[in-house]
């Protein structure tokens, strides 16, 4: 190799590594970096459900109540969480629901549904999805969750969005 390619190598490959800034603490040797924070959040919850207008409820169960305030200011519509992590605040318009084994909510009577990873199995999921109402949707945080009479609009980062479609 000639010089000047070697020396163009080393830059090249110099500049690709990022340096840190003066005063920038370095992890310990060995320590690897945290992985991001993959899971759902409000802004991408409300694109999903892509309600139209206002009123009705949203149904969060398990783990996705933690997304119930930001989704009451978005969404303008009424929250039902049913097990939300204790860290979950209630309040107009949230209401929080403690069941041990099932949904307490009508079937036909929700405008969306979001399933935390704590509840995406039966029975909370087949409830869930009876609780939607035809042509509106369903966001599960499992990739590999498959409710029942729900078709899939999309699969993947750790989430299924679905519609119910018939009665």
């Amino acid at each position: 190799m000639n010089p000047n390619a070697r020396t163009a190598a080393v830059l090249l490959l110099w500049a690709a590594i990022p340096v840190p800034r003066p005063g920038t603490r370095l992890p310990a040797p060995g320590t690897r970096h945290p992985a991001p924070d993959t899971r759902l959040t409000a802004d991408a919850a409300a694109t999903f459900l892509d309600l139209q207008g206002t009123g009705g409820y949203v149904l969060l169960v398990g783990d996705a109540g933690r997304l119930a305030n930001a989704l009451a200011d978005q969404l303008r519509t009424a929250i039902v969480c049913v097990n939300p992590p204790s860290r979950s605040a209630s309040g107009a318009p949230v209401t929080v629901l403690h069941s041990p084994s099932a949904l307490p909510i009508r079937r036909h009577s929700v405008r969306a549904a979001i399933l935390g990873a704590d509840a995406a199995a039966d029975p909370w999921l087949a409830a869930a999805a009876a609780a939607l109402l035809p042509g509106l949707r369903m966001i599960v945080e499992d990739e590999a969750a498959q409710p029942p009479g729900i078709v899939d609009l999309a699969r993947g980062a750790g989430v299924v969005v679905g519609e119910k479609r018939g009665a």
